[in-house]
């Protein structure tokens, strides 16, 4: 697994966090007492969730020991674990007023699985709220799988392939969370510098 440099990661936080602040700001649960952060990484999520409900209880969950060391010291108040997304989601037990993740679930996959999953975890009234980036049709992506689909540069990249996470469409979750919802609110934004 590779490591996480906390302070590389937030040189970018200004980019990082905007569509936090977006989804955030697009949640109308009226009674929120309880927030997990799925994959809160260095807390920049966590910081945006805990300026708009600073009473409710927060924990953040992330599988990089050196983000949630940083995220534990920049918001003390806060539980922090150190998980798996799709162990968590599976597993049994607290249900939360808001299940949130930005930025992570696509590192995460098989969605079928997943998405209900994390709807089982979420307090009645509550919300799950979720941003996948969606890259398919992103420059970087298009040339990276055109490298891969070449037998020159795909004898030059990892046996593996290079993984590139590119998301699917509104439809694809659509179809996932519309049987397991009773209200849904998907949108796509595209960001350009």
């Amino acid at each position: 697994m590779p490591t996480w440099n906390p302070e590389l990661y937030l040189r970018f936080s200004e980019y990082r966090t905007r569509a936090n602040r977006e989804l955030v700001a697009s949640i109308r649960t009226e009674h929120v007492g309880n927030i997990i952060d799925l994959g809160c990484g260095p807390g920049n999520s966590t910081g945006v969730l805990r300026e708009r409900w600073p009473d409710a209880a927060i924990t953040g969950l992330d599988n990089s020991l050196e983000m949630l060391n940083y995220a534990r010291m920049k918001y003390p108040e806060d539980e922090w674990i150190s998980g798996d997304i799709p162990e968590w989601a599976s597993a049994a037990g607290k249900r939360f007023d808001i299940v949130f993740s930005g930025a992570a679930l696509q590192w995460v996959g098989n969605y079928q699985q997943l998405f209900p999953r994390l709807m089982r975890r979420v307090a009645i009234d509550g919300t799950l709220a979720v941003q996948v980036p969606y890259n398919r049709g992103e420059p970087f992506h298009r040339i990276l799988c055109d490298l891969e689909g070449s037998s020159f540069w795909r004898a030059q990249l990892p046996p593996a392939g290079v993984r590139a996470k590119l998301g699917e469409d509104a439809g694809f979750y659509y179809d996932i969370l519309a049987p397991v919802s009773t209200k849904l609110n998907i949108w796509e934004t595209r960001y350009t510098l």
